[in-house]
């Protein structure tokens, strides 16, 4: 008997059609991807299953054989469904220990003990096989990865072992270890008998942990419930996007010999010694694993970190060391990888958005033209292929993808070139990286300079002509060439730095 069956889901939103006659089956003890570009369903597929969204006609939603009712997120979970959404819901000033008993109880009857909370929170951790997770310890000071353990152990822990657990997008902020300590635990969970709906935009991360894929088109099934073994690659993009993945990823352009961002013997918290120089149209990466420095590296060098030592010059102008004015005077631009919290303005239209730092005006008084902002916005969210592509849509309300194309369009907007770009596609489905890749490199192609931080190795040595690797805050390789591939970038960044601080070229 199937844990999960999805059988016949619609669901509309006014004239929009978001799910049509979605069916499919997960089974017990195995990891079943649910897969789509930004708009394809998924997300409305896992609120309809959490019981947030009722949907339409007479679909059925069944596990291990029983009738769940729609609409109740609490009959949901009192039918063994569990869920662990991209953003965690934790609370970041509370310990591990009470993170866990948020939606649930403490184990206390009468009165509080945190001694014996902790041990209780300790032992439902190592029931799992988790021993390195400091319970009474604030979330906050805690890895991503610790911080996305702690969000599946509490989403397991309530109510006993769930009969299905969904996940989406756990990997998004997590560097290559912590995603294999992730992984070991939701292989733990899958062995214990557990369906585990894994929903991600890595594909390469299907064949390393899924058994089974499902993948949704405009709200339909496109693949239903095929065993990984059965796909490759390029069939599995192909099914997303729903034609083969021809000039699928853009060609870097060729750098010049004119230096425009500088950064020489720059040092912080994590950073200790960084330097490296990025040419006019050329792209290079910033890779390492998490605490390697490589996460402090782009504030640190837009002013927005702490300096202790050295340097960033923009054009062959010295910034000021804390000060992110000076390096926006100066033509820096900087796109964080928290789009919803740092790269864009929640509330705001599009046109606001994409304008609010490049403002079209007309005459010697500089006054607002409304109507040439309408006309630039509008040409920029029909050459990113925003979704949808009104002005007036209001940021929030926009897919992960959608949003960053919009972060990246005012980049563009603004004539940038010279430019720091954090995870620019983290979160971002398969179709809507090819816009991001074309708007990267028409920047560079233009003479721009921009220093990427990417988590994700395949997209660093596909779209870098260079890539330094950073491990204890120092630079271990540099690679390009036949050099740069995601093999060689993670084995550089597993290699130990010695003491003497040497480095080797890979």
């Amino acid at each position: 008997m199937p844990a999960l069956e999805v059988v016949g889901i619609s669901k509309r939103f006014g004239g929009q059609r978001a799910l049509n006659d979605v069916s499919f089956t997960a089974n017990r003890g195995e990891v079943h991807c649910l897969l789509g570009h930004n708009g394809s369903g998924k997300s409305t597929l896992i609120k309809v299953l959490a019981g947030f969204h009722q949907p339409d006609g007479d679909g059925r939603l069944l596990v291990d054989g029983a009738s769940v009712p729609f609409g109740s997120p609490v009959e949901a979970h009192q039918h063994g469904l569990r869920f662990v959404h991209q953003d965690l819901a934790l609370i970041e000033k509370l310990s591990v220990t009470d993170n866990l008993a948020l939606g649930g109880t403490y184990i206390g009857k009468r009165w509080l003990s945190s001694r014996r909370e902790n041990r209780g929170a300790e032992e439902v951790m190592r029931r799992l096989g988790i021993t390195d997770v400091p319970v009474a310890t604030p979330l906050a000071r805690l890895s991503a990865s610790q911080r996305a353990m702690t969000a599946i152990v509490r989403a397991v822990s309530q109510g006993g072992l769930p009969s299905v657990l969904v996940c989406d997008e756990p990997t998004a902020s997590l560097s290559e270890n912590e995603k294999e300590r992730l992984f070991s635990l939701l292989r733990a969970l899958r062995d214990r008998g557990v369906a585990i709906i894994y929903v991600t935009h890595r594909l390469h991360e299907v064949f390393q942990i899924g058994d089974h894929v499902t993948v949704l088109r405009d709200g339909r099934n496109v693949v239903d419930s095929l065993p990984v073994t059965s796909l490759d690659h390029g069939s599995l993009v192909a099914a997303i996007l729903g034609r083969e993945p021809e000039a699928f990823y853009t060609t870097p352009p060729a750098p010049s010999l004119e230096p425009v961002i500088e950064v020489e013997g720059l040092a912080g918290e994590r950073v200790r010694d960084l330097s490296v120089t990025v040419h006019a149209g050329e792209i290079v990466g910033l890779v390492g694993l998490m605490g390697s420095g490589v996460e402090e590296a782009l504030p640190l060098i837009f002013g927005a970190g702490a300096t202790t030592a050295g340097e960033v010059r923009v054009r062959g102008r010295t910034l000021k060391p804390g000060h992110p004015d000076d390096a926006v005077d100066a033509g820096l631009v900087y796109v964080p990888g928290d789009r919803k919290r740092l790269g864009g303005f929640a509330h705001w239209p599009l046109s606001s958005n994409i304008t609010v730092s490049s403002i079209p005006s007309v005459g010697p008084m500089k006054w607002l033209s409304r109507r040439r902002e309408r006309a630039s916005v509008l040409t920029y969210l029909t050459s990113f292929g925003v979704m949808p592509a009104s002005p007036k849509a209001i940021f929030s309300t926009l897919s992960g993808g959608n949003q960053q194309k919009v972060v990246i369009a005012r980049t563009q907007h603004s004539g940038a070139t010279a430019v720091l770009v954090e995870d620019p596609t983290a979160g971002v489905d398969v179709g809507a990286k090819p816009a991001i890749y074309a708007a990267l490199a028409r920047i560079a192609g233009a003479g721009g300079a921009i220093l990427l931080m990417t988590s994700d190795y395949e997209e660093a040595s596909m779209i870098c002509d260079r890539v330094i690797v950073l491990s204890a805050g120092l630079p271990v390789a540099w690679l390009s060439g036949d050099a740069l591939t995601p093999d060689s970038i993670l084995t550089a960044s597993l290699r130990a730095h010695s003491d003497d601080g040497a480095t080797a070229d890979a």
